[in-house]
């Protein structure tokens, strides 16, 4: 039995998944995607997570896979087109051993430092709303869209 190495962490928070942020994105489409991948290649495991706190890169995906130097880790986003998503399918398929396609290496991102949740930086005056920043343009513009034309 392969040895399970790669662990896939993708983001499904506030924006990672958002239909409101990414409305021409077929996020279930894309866990589809990864999930089969990983599977068939039984070289590790896919997890959902709420939020990866990289918003402004949605929709990120983390692949965690043990190297003979370590576990090395590498951050991808914004994880949006379905050709991006087929090659990095691909790549978990034959058990992301190889160097990553370099179709996703302008992608690859350093993690920021942890930082507290959003709702603890609000109440410390840090954030001006409750709503993550990278989200409120999209919010705005849905909410906006959904008013009525009251010059008419």
């Amino acid at each position: 039995m392969p040895t399970r190495h790669v662990t896939v962490t993708v983001c499904r928070g506030c924006c990672c998944g958002s239909s409101v942020k990414h409305p021409d994105v077929d996020h279930d489409g894309t866990l589809t995607v990864l999930t089969h991948a990983v599977e068939s290649s039984r070289c590790g495991v896919v997890r959902v997570v709420n939020c990866l706190d990289e918003c402004e890169r949605s929709d990120v995906v983390a692949v965690r896979r043990r190297q003979p130097a370590g576990a090395e880790v590498i951050w991808l986003g914004p994880l949006n087109a379905p050709l991006d998503v087929a090659v990095l399918g691909d790549w978990l398929r034959r058990g992301a051993v190889d160097d990553l396609p370099a179709r996703l290496a302008p992608m690859v991102f350093t993690k920021r430092p942890p930082r507290p949740p959003i709702a603890v930086r609000h109440e410390r005056g840090e954030e001006e709303s409750l709503v993550c920043p990278a989200l409120r343009p999209a919010l705005e513009r849905a909410q906006a869209a959904d008013e009525p034309d009251v010059a008419q």
